[in-house]
């Protein structure tokens, strides 16, 4: 089920922008859309009495450089000649209703030319891992044979415009099931993540991608 909007606006792992600082900084940049392409890690410390859940995920982003700023991507951030290069520009990346930051690993950005493609252009790819505790409504009206749905829903908050990134197999979604186990949950394998992605006129509701996990639960009262 959807989590309610908490009292604070939410924010990215990173320090967070207002919106119209963020617009004017795409404008500065001219950062329209990016891509955005994830993996759910882990999901533990699953909490019906509080309402929360801990999810760690890696994050890829994808987004095209602008002209002004390829010649410095080029000497800095191509191939991951520069290991802490960062570009002018970067997304801020968060989950929404987060309560509570756990961990976050260091950000790698590199630049690279498209392959197969002569078009002059290149691309700013991103990588990051991190761990939140997210805010969650549980429907406990079927206890103990209830299925809650985790919803996830990753955030960018300095962009107008969201696409998905696939991985190396297709999908821009990934679950690594080994880290789906719960002790008093079982993953409805089925159904282990659905998504869609969301884009907004509305500056108040960032773009995301917006991700269920389904479990039953399996312990008894």
């Amino acid at each position: 089920m959807v989590a309610p909007l908490l009292s604070s606006s939410p924010s990215p792992p990173s320090k967070s922008t207002s919106s119209t600082s963020s617009s004017n900084n795409n404008r500065k940049y001219g950062i329209s859309s990016l891509k955005l392409g994830v993996r759910i890690l882990q999901i533990w410390s699953v909490d019906a009495k509080n309402e929360t859940f801990k999810v760690a995920l890696s994050v890829r982003c994808r987004w095209r450089c602008p002209e002004e700023h390829v010649e410095s991507a080029l000497c800095d951030g191509l191939d991951r000649l520069d290991e802490d290069w960062v570009p002018k520009w970067a997304p801020h990346v968060g989950v929404w209703a987060t309560v509570e930051k756990l961990h976050e690993a260091e950000r790698n950005y590199y630049a690279e030319r498209q392959e197969g493609v002569d078009d002059g252009a290149m691309w700013i790819n991103y990588v990051m891992q991190f761990a939140v505790t997210v805010a969650e409504i549980y429907d406990l009206r079927h206890c103990p044979f209830d299925v809650q749905d985790l919803d996830m829903r990753v955030c960018v908050f300095n962009v107008p415009r969201i696409e998905p990134l696939p991985d190396t197999t297709g999908h821009a979604v990934h679950v690594e099931l080994s880290g789906m186990l719960l002790p008093n949950y079982e993953l409805l394998k089925p159904l282990a993540a659905l998504w869609h992605m969301r884009n907004s006129e509305n500056a108040s509701a960032p773009p995301c991608l917006h991700i269920n996990s389904y479990y039953r639960r399996s312990a008894q009262f």
